[in-house]
């Protein structure tokens, strides 16, 4: 697995643990961040069930490869587009995001919740997450969906992710170009 992909499966997670750690600060029925309270406090229990009821982790995974695969697009990488290896990435990166939700060692990166703007059935939460330097972070956000049946929020994907993945695969052609020249 690139290196690329490998930072973009610990970004989703980390986004998502992100959010339920930092939710945990308004407790409001039925509103998004309660939502992510509870997410917190089933990530910090370790405890599977009560995070699949505030994350769809599979829609999310899917969100993440759908956002990688447009930057590649407008990075000019039709490589990484095709739909064979599509459902692939969504199941590593599905496992990326479990693994981070279940390692408690992950919330030492997470700045907080910056807003939560509501429309609707549909919410975005920001969240700054640092980076590996340490000294910067970067805003990531989640989109909520409210559901039905529960009266609570999932989790349903990251969005915000392009500008990133665009950076990240421009620096990686740039150097295959410069390395396909030095040969």
């Amino acid at each position: 697995m690139s290196r690329f992909r490998a930072v973009l499966l610990a970004v989703a997670g980390l986004a998502i643990v992100a959010a339920a750690f930092f939710g945990r600060r308004a407790r409001q029925g039925g509103s998004p961040r309660a939502s992510l309270q509870r997410l917190a406090d089933g990530v910090r229990a370790g405890d599977r069930v009560a995070i699949e009821q505030y994350v769809d982790v599979r829609r999310t995974a899917e969100s993440v490869v759908d956002e990688g695969r447009a930057a590649a697009l407008a990075v000019g990488d039709s490589s990484s587009v095709d739909e064979a290896t599509k459902s692939l990435l969504v199941t590593a990166v599905e496992q990326s995001i479990w693994t981070t939700l279940l390692d408690p060692a992950a919330s030492g990166r997470f700045h907080g919740i910056t807003d939560v703007q509501q429309r609707g059935v549909v919410a975005l939460a920001g969240v700054r997450i640092r980076l590996n330097d340490g000294d910067s972070a970067s805003l990531v956000h989640l989109r909520m969906e409210r559901d039905d049946g529960g009266g609570h929020w999932r989790v349903v994907g990251v969005e915000g992710l392009g500008p990133y993945m665009q950076a990240a695969l421009a620096r990686r052609r740039a150097r295959a170009h410069e390395a396909a020249r030095e040969q």
